[in-house]
């Protein structure tokens, strides 16, 4: 009878441990997930860690309203750590249109700093994404680009969604990811999008664009060798 008795108490307590753990586990996903606009990132200036990586120094131009923007820092299927801005509220889009000719242009415009949380992995790559529901018709183009600020390690990225009657040739073939000449602990980021309507010279004077997000991720090499031989010695 007692025998019994302490295997129940025992099984309770496992329990009690388990819906803990299941708890704190579920507040840290929370905590991890949680997304900070903008313009608290810059006032603050806040910072983001997610994996190996942390972002700080937060900025924009003066073409972009930081209030509505969202940024999330996420974990892609493979490893790759990166950040999401999304429109603000919540469901909405970046957008731009006209129904009546003349340039529109909307410029949703993220400088950051990203560096490695002291570890023996370094920054190896970057690779820029849109939101795959993009949309650009008629006379209206986004423009996607990520370049590096302040010097080596460089990096350009451009890729663009065209309608059928935006001046030009069309997009060009799009370079959405690079890996670094020599990997980088630190670098420093400005990631754009361009939201551009009523271009001149297009077969039409209406168009639309938008979307809900773009991101940034950034891949490491499994070890960075040179700092793994010089801890040992």
């Amino acid at each position: 009878m007692f025998t019994v008795e302490r295997k129940e108490t025992v099984t309770e307590h496992r329990l009690m441990r388990l819906a803990v753990v299941s708890i704190v586990a579920a507040t840290i996903a929370a905590a991890t997930a949680r997304a900070t606009t903008l313009d608290t990132l810059i006032a603050t200036q806040g910072t983001i860690i997610e994996g190996n990586l942390v972002f700080s120094n937060f900025g924009t131009s003066a073409s972009t309203d930081p209030a509505t923007v969202e940024v999330a820092a996420f974990t892609a299927t493979g490893g790759d750590v990166g950040l999401r801005f999304s429109a603000i509220p919540a469901g909405s889009q970046f957008a731009q249109s006209t129904d009546r000719g003349g340039t529109r242009e909307l410029v949703v415009d993220v400088t950051f700093t990203v560096a490695v949380n002291g570890s023996l992995r370094l920054i190896h790559g970057v690779k820029q994404s849109l939101d795959p529901n993009t949309v650009a018709s008629g006379n209206g183009i986004v423009r996607n680009l990520t370049t590096t600020l302040f010097g080596p390690p460089d990096v350009s990225l451009f890729s663009c969604v065209q309608g059928l009657a935006f001046p030009g040739s069309g997009c060009p073939s799009p370079v959405d990811s690079k890996v670094l000449n020599a990997n980088a602990s630190t670098l420093n980021v400005d990631r754009e999008i361009q939201l551009i309507v009523g271009q001149k010279g297009g077969s039409s004077t209406t168009g639309s664009t938008s979307l809900g997000f773009f991101e940034i991720t950034f891949t490491e090499p499994a070890v960075n060798h040179r700092r793994h031989a010089v801890g040992r010695h």
